[in-house]
């Protein structure tokens, strides 16, 4: 068994227990062993509070609609490459090429809920500490 001195101990707990994000509301750093001081935790929890729900807003605002408006050009071009040296009737390649694109225009709203709701679950999870 190795002995280790307690302020190596308690310098190595400090670091583990503030390693995700640098500042944290818990009152380390990452850089130094100073706690924050009572203001500064309920500052930036306040920040954290209604900062959260705009940036989630502002990444929404931003996700949403390139999701749903890149999805299905994706989609179509993806099949267009697919069936375009294939010896298949131009008919039929342009049914198949709307049929993908239609179902990607269902599905991307979908998707685009699932994911921006994913984040905000994710973003109000690490900002509770």
């Amino acid at each position: 068994i190795i002995s280790v001195p307690w302020s190596a101990r308690q310098d190595w707990l400090v670091i583990i227990s503030c390693v995700s994000p640098p500042p944290s509301p818990s009152g380390c750093t990452f850089w130094g062993r100073k706690p924050w001081s009572r203001k500064k935790k309920i500052l930036w929890q306040l920040g954290t509070l209604v900062g959260a729900p705009v940036g989630i807003a502002l990444i929404a605002g931003i996700a949403v609609p390139a999701m749903i408006i890149g999805i299905p050009v994706y989609v179509g071009r993806k099949i267009h490459n697919r069936y375009e040296g294939k010896d298949i009737s131009p008919h039929r390649r342009n049914l198949v090429i709307a049929g993908g694109v239609t179902l990607s225009v269902i599905m991307s709203p979908v998707v685009a809920a699932v994911s921006v709701g994913q984040y905000a679950l994710l973003c109000l999870s690490l900002s509770a500490g």
